[in-house]
């Protein structure tokens, strides 16, 4: 075998070389690993570059927040209005039946003027 190396400068010899020992399989296991690695990396910058097109998120749930806080607090006025409302109801109902007795003797004619 005459390569032109001997012992120690083959050793030292730095160009790349692959060996016979490593399998078909291994390489192409390596340059499947290798394309999927690209194929996520690039499917990472594609997310990034859509959440940075998008909106402030951050601003939109603030913003979002502080209409349902607004809108809270519109519900509150409304079920205090509306009890009001009910109150009110009520108290013209007793007033009715508390007159209805009247209404009914000058109906029948007994207070005249």
């Amino acid at each position: 075998m005459t390569n032109g190396y001997k012992g120690e400068e083959r050793r030292n010899h730095t160009e790349w070389h692959l060996n016979k020992s490593v399998s078909l399989s291994v390489i192409v296991l390596l340059v499947v690993n290798i394309a999927t690695s690209a194929w996520w990396a690039s499917g990472l910058t594609s997310d990034i570059e859509v959440l940075q097109a998008k909106p402030d998120l951050t601003e939109r749930v603030i913003r979002l927040e502080a209409k349902a806080e607004e809108h809270s607090r519109i519900l509150m006025k409304m079920n205090n209005t509306l009890d009001n409302i009910d109150r009110t109801i009520m108290n013209v109902s007793n007033e009715l039946a508390r007159r209805k007795p009247f209404a009914d003797a000058v109906e029948r004619g007994v207070y005249k003027k």
